[in-house]
């Protein structure tokens, strides 16, 4: 956000809400939320000495909904949850992230993802799906353990997944033909 969005419109003396105080607002709630989400994983990691999600699927914990041989299936913790309907979908296996797991792992995790999102959009009142996992510290993960955020969607939910943002990209052709390289090689 730049610095000129941190201004406080006045008016004969008196301040004005405008709809950056609004954005401001909004944005300081959800870095809050991420800070606090953060500081509870790091407690939890350091207080169990593990990962959470492992203890989790040792210890057979009573939040997961459903497992099989390669998956675990369960909601966030209840302040880490966006609305109803979110679930974590979690390798058995511990991998840190997409980029610590074998081509054919990641081939039946997301396999395993795209039977579940099947199965609850043909047997239940959810009609979509958001798909989100986030890999690497930069991406904001905050366990260390691969897992991916299934979050069901239903027609006119109110529930907006993107974020707003005013940036406005100069040079999208250039990093795209610059990633459509690397890809490539």
């Amino acid at each position: 956000m730049s610095p000129e969005n941190f201004r406080i419109p006045r008016r004969n003396g008196k301040r004005k809400k405008t709809e950056t105080d609004l954005s401001f607002a909004d944005t300081l709630r959800v870095m809050l939320e991420d800070l606090k989400s953060k500081l509870r994983t790091a407690y939890i990691e350091k207080v169990k000495g593990e990962c959470v999600f492992c203890k989790m699927i040792e210890e057979e914990n009573q939040k997961i909904i459903y497992q099989n041989d390669l998956i675990a299936v369960f909601p966030p913790l209840k302040s880490g949850a966006l609305k109803e309907g979110h679930l974590l979908v979690v390798p058995r296996k511990h991998s840190e992230d997409i980029f610590e797991m074998e081509g054919s792992e990641a081939e039946e995790y997301f396999g395993q993802i795209k039977d579940i999102a099947d199965k609850l959009k043909e047997k239940s009142r959810y009609s979509g799906v958001n798909i989100l996992s986030a890999n690497g510290k930069e991406a904001q993960q905050s366990i260390r353990h691969m897992h991916t955020h299934l979050i069901l969607r239903e027609n006119d939910d109110g529930y907006d997944m993107w974020p707003k943002t005013d940036y406005k990209g100069q040079s999208f052709k250039e990093v795209n033909k610059e990633l459509s390289n690397l890809i490539k090689d």
